[in-house]
């Protein structure tokens, strides 16, 4: 099944799950220019749209879904140059709250 067309331009694309708590699965996408959309899930395998959530995410390395248990869809993010990881807790609408950062775990590499 084709799900669009275009993602080779996006330098991240990561399933989140469902980000904006509509009930339908998500992806965010990150373009060369750093910012951040989210694809909102048709229900069907497709998208309803992007909406732009975040800018100067080209600073990381990875991002990617995660959770911290309260229900809500996260985004877990390093930074490339530090090595440092944070989590930008979800909002349940689309949208985060002020990120944290996270410790890194011993044993754990990074890069």
């Amino acid at each position: 099944m084709r799900t669009g067309s275009g993602w080779h331009g996006m330098t991240a694309v990561t399933a989140v799950g469902d980000f904006d708590r509509d009930g339908r699965q998500d992806l965010v996408g990150r373009r060369p220019d750093g910012s951040l959309w989210l694809y909102r899930g048709n229900g069907a395998g497709g998208w309803t749209g992007s909406v732009r959530i975040g800018a100067g995410w080209n600073v990381m390395n990875v991002v990617q879904g995660v959770c911290d248990g309260d229900g809500k869809v996260d985004l877990g993010a390093r930074e490339a140059r530090t090595g440092r990881t944070w989590i930008y807790p979800g909002n349940g609408s689309g949208g985060f709250y002020p990120r944290v950062a996270i410790r890194a775990l011993p044993g754990v590499a990074r890069g």
